[in-house]
């Protein structure tokens, strides 16, 4: 395609992509955020169900089926999926940091976070790490898979975990009774 020998031409159309990007990405993050949120409300809504109402296995099996006939074009409403909904909700309740942390991830990075944390902290560290690095789905279960977490941790307590090789070589002189030399 012939460009136009127009000056500034180059410079208008650079200007025009960053535009065009920055508001595909600002719309994605929008429609992430109220699909959260979405999700959120209804694992509340289930979780409350199943608690006051006793809702079992067999309502969630209907109420999949019914979402996904109601919305046949919208993926999302398994029943496994609806399980899921009421786990982040009971996992997050209460937390309004990480409840708005969960809302600057996609809902694979939170299924995938939710299943394979034990602690809140855990948590915490991947929901802050994986939106501050911009993280794929996949490098953020590599991430979690390699132990990021307990390295991480044990990386900040290397002072109490690790003793000098100088305590221990006096502690094992000590120990065999012989007469202590000075290192100093």
């Amino acid at each position: 395609m012939n460009k136009p020998a127009h000056s500034g031409y180059g410079s208008f159309l650079e200007g025009l992509k960053e535009k065009i990007i920055s508001a595909r990405v600002s719309a994605y993050q929008s429609v992430n955020r109220h699909l959260v949120d979405l999700y959120l409300l209804i694992g509340q809504g289930i979780y409350e169900k199943v608690e006051t109402a006793k809702w079992g296995e067999g309502v969630i099996e209907t109420l999949a089926a019914d979402l996904k006939e109601a919305f046949p074009d919208m993926k999302g409403f398994s029943s496994q999926n609806l399980w899921r909904m009421k786990q982040m909700h009971e996992a997050y309740r209460g937390n309004s940091i990480l409840s708005t942390l969960l809302r600057e991830l996609s809902w694979s990075h939170n299924v995938l976070i939710l299943q394979h944390t034990k602690t809140t902290e855990e948590r915490e560290f991947y929901l802050k790490t994986a939106t501050k690095e911009h993280w794929s789905y996949r490098e953020l279960d590599r991430q979690i898979d390699s132990g990021l977490f307990e390295r991480f941790m044990l990386s900040k307590e290397t002072k109490g975990l690790v003793t000098p090789q100088k305590t221990l070589t006096k502690r094992l002189i000590s120990r065999m009774n012989m007469p202590l030399i000075s290192w100093d």
